[in-house]
């Protein structure tokens, strides 16, 4: 972010030739994605709006902000989700609606990086799981009923509400989580476009293995032992 600012410096001084790119302010967003770091979730944000603002003064028109720009922030907080940061979920969906606010299009990367960041405050966030499922719920109607391919649901997307349910303290919190295995089992069987990944693997079922073993459900054992011969 120091060579950001120092660049912005030059080309405010009329040096035309290092002028900013969206390009450039994404890798800068990017960086700060992968830290962890509350004040670098922060900090991403603050860049995000000065995109905006050279935007909309006219001033840098080629740093406008993008599903990508939007992405690598929702990252970040993701992270922080990860390193435990309670409020990470709602900073992530303020993301969201921000980008409605301003007529940028989510992409599968967006909702996908949204449900991770639930499933990592799952266990001390009640609704997360449920949040996460209604957000992959919307993203199936999307797809279909307005025609946007790139929003489809992957393995990701599913593998993160799976592991969101995992996580939570629910108690059909195992159901649940073995019901999105076998719509995803289903959809592997019919989803015709080469580029959607959706088959479940061996890290899916262990998820799922675990949702089960943690359930407390009188049949546990044999619901688990069903799905290691399914594997």
């Amino acid at each position: 972010t120091a060579l950001l600012s120092e660049m912005e410096c030059l080309f405010e001084q009329g040096n035309k030739a290092v002028k900013p790119s969206e390009f450039t302010f994404n890798t800068a967003l990017d960086v700060l994605s992968k830290t962890g770091s509350t004040k670098d979730a922060d900090r991403g944000e603050q860049l995000l709006e000065r995109m905006q603002k050279l935007c909309e003064e006219g001033n840098n028109p080629d740093a406008r902000p993008s599903t990508i720009s939007y992405n690598a922030c929702l990252k970040a907080w993701a992270r922080c989700a990860s390193r435990g940061v309670a409020d990470a979920p709602d900073r992530a969906e303020a993301l969201l609606q921000k980008m409605a606010d301003r007529g940028i299009e989510p992409d599968r990367i967006t909702y996908t990086t949204l449900i991770a960041c639930l499933a990592m405050a799952a266990p001390n966030r009640p609704g997360a799981a449920e949040r996460a499922e209604a957000i992959l719920r919307s993203m199936t109607h999307i797809a279909a009923i307005e025609e946007k391919g790139n929003v489809r649901p992957d393995f990701w997307t599913y593998s993160a509400v799976i592991q969101a349910w995992a996580r939570a303290p629910n108690s059909d919190a195992a159901t649940r989580a073995k019901s999105l295995l076998l719509q995803m089992e289903a959809l592997r069987m019919t989803e015709s476009d080469p580029d959607i990944n959706i088959a479940p693997n061996t890290i899916t079922y262990n998820t799922v293995l675990s949702a089960i073993a943690r359930s407390g459900q009188p049949d546990a054992v044999q619901q688990a032992w069903e799905l290691l011969k399914k594997m």
